[in-house]
């Protein structure tokens, strides 16, 4: 996802990727449990101690259409604008590592 995703959209990247995580750790355990609960219970309509798992295999196959399809439809970074005014780097400054905002190197 970071090779279709501008430099100037990576923050944003890796925070909506944190966001999905933290609801995923958030969720998960409680869901997971639940179904192992009752599918160990008397009540079960079947013994079966690994539908969570089971249920967390599903949950990864579903995940991967919309992994697919952004693959898709966005561009590889190649095939992207070139970044807004004032946000690119000049090539001087990328080679010394500088970024946007940077001070200019000093020259005596």
């Amino acid at each position: 996802m970071t090779a279709r995703t501008p430099r100037n959209a990576q923050g944003e990247l890796q925070g909506a990727i944190a966001s999905v995580q933290s609801l995923s750790n958030i969720f998960a355990p409680l869901a997971m449990t639940q179904t192992f609960h009752y599918f160990t219970s008397a009540n079960a309509p079947a013994y079966f101690p690994g539908a969570a798992f089971a249920l967390a295999s599903v949950f990864c196959a579903i995940s991967l259409i919309p992994l697919v399809h952004g693959l898709k439809i966005a561009p590889k970074i190649e095939a992207q604008p070139a970044d807004p005014a004032g946000e690119a780097v000049p090539q001087e400054a990328a080679e010394a590592g500088m970024k946007p905002g940077d001070a200019a190197p000093q020259t005596a």
